[in-house]
């Protein structure tokens, strides 16, 4: 999963390679692009943090819609509800 990036708040999520390239018309991406380059380009991963555990009888995880800033990395938070 990738977001794009800017000025250090979630501009679009999730964010793909489609979306990079139509973003940037006048750019040649190579066929595998880079992580660095689309980091210079705002995109970056995502990651989802692992849900705490729960009974999956009675409730089950929701993740966050947008992903948040955490000691360096973007992620999704979990949320455990009842069903």
């Amino acid at each position: 999963m990738f977001a794009k990036i800017t000025n250090g708040s979630v501009d679009k999520f999730p964010y793909t390679v489609g979306d990079l390239r139509r973003d940037n018309p006048n750019t040649s991406f190579p066929r595998q692009i880079p992580v660095e380059t689309m980091a210079a380009h705002g995109m970056v991963g995502v990651l989802q943090r692992e849900a705490p555990s729960y009974n999956e009888l009675t409730h089950f995880v929701e993740y966050s819609s947008v992903p948040v800033l955490e000691d360096g990395w973007w992620v999704l938070l979990p949320t455990v509800r009842e069903l």
